[in-house]
């Protein structure tokens, strides 16, 4: 709920019953997470939810005159892209429950969504009061959830250059740019880097559809990258288990999470020597593959 204080009268925040909203895969739905693993870039998301507003106390506690109509709306903003869009309003004439749906275009976003539901008002009314809502558009009452989109590539900004031209070693296909400080926000201090030398997974990465063999290549450095995320947070074990929360879309935010789903598969241990590496890479990329990144068996 937003706390900003508003020049006109605002109903209770429980005049609203807001449902959880639900991830719609054809036939299959379940609540959408705080974090969807796996989430490949470019690939739409269906949401829906219904919210039961008590029309009745509304209209008391705001004092809308009965020719001001209500809608229900949704709009969503994405970290990565900076876009922001929304569904088409619902009308809200009564106490009964409203179904909102809305289709997230996998092309315009990635990171972390942020979605907000709100109920405003649709037409200004006749005749002006003070202390009533008069403008189209005024926000009454709204929710706001988000959810992390790790599909890992839609984790941080990718950039195409040609190695050759850089100190990196121009064979090589990709670069994970990184920061030690865990305090430092995701987006900003993790950057990926193609070879443009590399014109095939150049051209796999983009947006749209993909054949086999181009699908079959973002796996793989879906893959390699997740593997690489989780040597890290591994690395930082010690600093992330020292401290339970860290700062919302912060670097030790994404890698704690990483830390915490490997965990979860049971303890890691770490090589004592060179013939325990062959063992500690199988461990980590079947805990990358069970969350999800990269190829998954068929």
């Amino acid at each position: 709920m937003s706390t900003d204080v508003r020049p006109y009268l605002v109903p209770s925040p429980t005049t609203v019953a807001w449902e959880p909203w639900v991830l719609v895969d054809g036939e299959d739905s379940s609540e959408l997470p705080d974090v969807l693993d796996g989430w490949d870039s470019g690939t739409d998301l269906f949401i829906r939810r219904r919210i039961t507003v008590d029309y009745d106390r509304l209209s008391a506690e705001t004092e809308l005159p009965h020719d001001v109509h209500l809608v229900a709306t949704t709009s969503w903003t994405s970290s990565t892209s900076g876009m922001s869009e929304s569904a088409r309003p619902v009308a809200v004439t009564d106490s009964r429950p409203v179904v909102l749906e809305a289709s997230l275009p996998g092309d315009r976003i990635g990171g972390v969504l942020r979605i907000r539901t709100t109920v405003t008002t649709a037409n200004a009314p006749q005749f002006r009061s003070s202390g009533v809502a008069a403008l189209p558009g005024s926000i009454l009452v709204e929710d706001r959830c988000q959810v992390a989109l790790e599909g890992t590539l839609s984790m941080f900004p990718v950039h195409g250059i040609d190695f050759s031209h850089t100190s990196l070693h121009p064979s090589a296909s990709w670069h994970l740019e990184s920061s030690p400080d865990l305090h430092a926000p995701f987006l900003g201090a993790f950057r990926l880097l193609l070879n443009r030398l590399d014109s095939e997974l150049m051209k796999a990465v983009e947006r749209g559809a993909k054949s086999t063999r181009q699908q079959g290549l973002v796996d793989e450095l879906t893959h390699q990258i997740g593997v690489l995320l989780l040597e890290l947070a591994i690395a930082h074990r010690s600093e992330l288990e020292d401290r339970d929360v860290w700062p919302a879309e912060s670097v030790g935010d994404v890698l704690g999470r990483m830390l915490a789903r490997a965990l979860a598969d049971g303890p890691i241990q770490m090589p004592l020597g060179p013939q325990d590496l062959p063992r500690f890479r199988t461990m980590l990329d079947g805990v990358v593959r069970a969350a999800g990144q990269g190829r998954g068996f068929e």
